[in-house]
């Protein structure tokens, strides 16, 4: 393996220069995999251009610089603080500007209609749960135009793939992340009693919500019946290759595990994904053996025989939003995610809740027991 560079996001974000056919006939003339080090360096400069040249900062008109919640806090140093902070939105804000590409040449941004903000560094696209948390701060900031914006992104991300991915790139369409969508609009809507938004993002929220039920359910036998079983929820992708974005640390990984089992390397690539998808990338909540060394730990990753906690709370959560959506709009089924609602806190308390602790904990599907591990979703 080449690895050309410290981060193997860096090649993947790269946009083409010329058209993806000319790009994949001058690979080949170097002699594609078996190309030589020299060779695909000076591929890569000839035929992709920087990463996140498709986007471009945004001017942000609406910021106020002395936001009223930051008036209440009396101490000097915390509110100088503050404002420091607060003055970071003008440097978070892009839009994708895709004239820059050429005739036939490519991305791996999904493409987007309104201004978002990245959470900077390496990640140079919108990401899903992260909106969730960089929500709040632009409601409270006053910025709810752009908080809008973000909101109508990950909506059309929706539109267009029946779910949002982890975040706006092409490498990213095997997986989702926490589903903190709903929560966002209503969110939005607490700020701003926009009931309209509310009623065109319905239709779509409720999409998103099939789609976590649809790919992400599991039935687990009930405790105090073995001959019937609880519906529940957990995060599980289904890839048998490396993520493109981290793709050496997971080759390395899986061929660590097994050098000549493909299936053993394959379940290693689909849990490091899943893991990916949790957002607690990487937890020992997902492995096997929490007391293995440092450098081996990850080759004990399960995480698809974790049934967690959390997305079950937030699924609860979503489907008392929906339905509270339903009451506000006049539209759907209000009735039947209320009672989608009471089924999963009973089947949540029936298997992730210790009566002694009064805690929850995850439950271990290859194991057929609640996990003894306490964690922060606990």
């Amino acid at each position: 393996m080449a690895k050309l560079f410290a981060d193997d996001k860096t090649f993947v974000d790269k946009p083409t220069l010329k058209p993806e056919q000319q790009v994949l006939e001058a690979f080949a003339q170097i002699g594609g995999r078996n190309a030589s080090t020299k060779a695909l360096r000076d591929f890569i400069a000839d035929n992709f251009g920087e990463e996140g040249s498709e986007l471009k900062e945004v001017e942000l008109e609406e910021l106020d610089t002395n936001p009223s919640f930051l008036e209440k806090v009396t101490d000097p140093l915390v509110r100088a603080f503050g404002h420091t902070v607060n003055s970071y939105w003008k440097t978070l804000i892009r839009e994708q500007d895709l004239s820059t590409l050429c005739d036939g040449c490519v991305s791996s941004m999904l493409k987007l209609k309104y201004h978002f903000v990245v959470p900077g560094g390496r990640f140079r696209e919108i990401y899903y749960w992260d909106t969730f948390f960089t929500l709040e701060g632009m409601l409270r900031s006053g910025l709810h135009n752009l908080a809008e914006s973000n909101i109508r992104d990950l909506l059309l991300l929706v539109q267009n793939y029946g779910f949002v991915p982890n975040g706006a790139r092409l490498y990213y369409l095997d997986r989702s992340q926490p589903p903190l969508l709903t929560l966002m609009v209503k969110l939005y809507y607490e700020f701003t009693g926009d009931a309209d938004f509310v009623r065109e993002a319905l239709p779509l929220l409720q999409r998103e919500y099939r789609y976590w039920m649809d790919r992400h359910s599991v039935e687990i036998p009930c405790p105090s019946n073995g001959n019937s079983s609880l519906l529940l929820n957990r995060y599980i992708v289904d890839t048998d290759q490396p993520r493109p974005e981290a793709y050496s640390d997971d080759y390395e990984l899986a061929h660590n595990v097994s050098s000549t089992d493909a299936t053993v390397r394959a379940a290693v690539y689909a849990d490091m994904a899943t893991g990916a998808e949790s957002g607690w990338d990487f937890s020992t909540r997902w492995v096997r053996d929490i007391n293995a060394p440092e450098e081996r730990i990850l080759q004990t990753i399960r995480t698809r025989q974790v049934v967690p906690v959390e997305l079950n709370a937030i699924l609860y959560q979503i489907e008392l939003a929906l339905s509270e959506f339903g009451d506000i709009t006049g539209l759907g089924t209000p009735e039947d995610y209320r009672g989608s609602a009471a089924r999963r806190r009973q089947n949540m308390e029936a298997v992730f809740l210790d009566s002694e602790t009064g805690l929850f904990f995850d439950y271990l599907l290859d194991e057929r027991r609640r996990s003894s591990t306490f964690t922060a979703a606990s």
